[in-house]
């Protein structure tokens, strides 16, 4: 028996992008990828959007843009994917694990906030499985530590917190 754990919906309409996407040359960057950039930024109601190949690469990039570097320490949660750790050591930085919440599944806020040290660059988390995260909370212990947030949108991109499409409240 053969149980798909995800099965992709193409219709005529993503065969014909695909195809269109062939015959313009431009199979990265360029005006469709712009055009992505302007419709995510629309879509959750951020000033910007890039995009890039992978989540990882695009926590890579937000870490090196926040100045992030050896010797620094990063606050993440116990529970993620392996992505949010590993853009952690791609700076030579050190994660630092906090508790999470356990009806949530997500970082919790008081737990991170006692691994907050003088070292501490960034809180870096994400809204498991898509369930929001504490982000009152997150954004109080921002505020209160100055620590920067970094939020991992990867499993939250269409859902939504009181009203505010996911993947715009961390804070940089």
């Amino acid at each position: 028996m053969n149980i798909p754990w995800a099965t992709p919906w193409l219709d005529d309409a993503e065969k014909k992008e695909l195809v269109d996407a062939f015959d313009s040359t431009w199979l990265s960057m360029g005006p469709r990828t712009r055009r992505l950039e302007e419709r995510m930024a629309a879509y959750i109601g951020s000033k910007h959007a890039i995009a890039v190949s992978n989540g990882t690469d695009a926590l890579d990039l937000a870490l090196k843009a926040m100045g992030v570097g050896p010797g620094d320490e990063v606050v993440v949660p116990a529970m993620t994917y392996i992505a949010t750790v590993s853009a952690v050591l791609y700076q030579n930085a050190r994660p630092v694990f906090a508790d999470i919440e356990m009806d949530s599944y997500n970082l919790d806020a008081a737990a991170a906030g006692r691994q907050v040290t003088p070292k501490t660059k960034c809180i870096l988390y994400i809204d498991y499985g898509g369930n929001p995260a504490d982000h009152q909370g997150l954004r109080a212990l921002s505020k209160k530590t100055g620590v920067p947030l970094l939020q991992d949108g990867a499993q939250s991109l269409g859902a939504e917190f009181k009203g505010e499409r996911l993947c715009r409240q961390g804070v940089v």
